[in-house]
């Protein structure tokens, strides 16, 4: 039974534990190596921008990271008001699954991380249906 931050509840393979890890530090790592001055004239990726012409909640993420990574906090913002969040939760995130890895103790629930990454997915749903109100009105 679980009593505190220290149990290692999951008996998962380490292999296995590692993928949020590599993940979390690979978009970290890209948002930094993109060129910011790329992202903003670079081709529309979004499947659903492409079918419909309208921006999903989730597009400018990508750019919001970029510009973050290379510290423009007022570009990053106008890009999508929750990338900042997203990203700083992501490093969060990853550095505790990368301690976890290493240690096999949490520095912080999974389950508060997970909560919060449901916070942020809220919000962008919001975020989304007011940009496309916006849009449509």
């Amino acid at each position: 039974m679980a009593t505190g931050l220290h149990d290692d509840t999951h008996s998962g393979s380490r292999a296995g534990e590692a993928v949020p890890v590599v993940v979390g530090a690979a978009a970290l790592l890209a948002a930094a190596l993109i060129p910011a001055g790329g992202v903003d004239s670079g081709p529309v990726l979004c499947p659903f921008r492409l079918l419909t012409g309208i921006p999903c909640p989730a597009c400018g993420l990508t750019r919001s990271w970029v510009h973050l990574a290379h510290g423009d906090v007022a570009s990053s913002l106008a890009n999508h008001p929750i990338g900042p969040a997203l990203m700083l939760l992501t490093l969060v995130a990853t550095v505790v699954a990368g301690i976890h890895l290493v240690t096999r103790r949490w520095l912080v629930r999974p389950r508060h991380l997970t909560q919060a990454l449901l916070v942020l997915a809220v919000a962008t749903g919001v975020f989304g249906v007011w940009r496309w109100a916006d849009l449509l009105a």
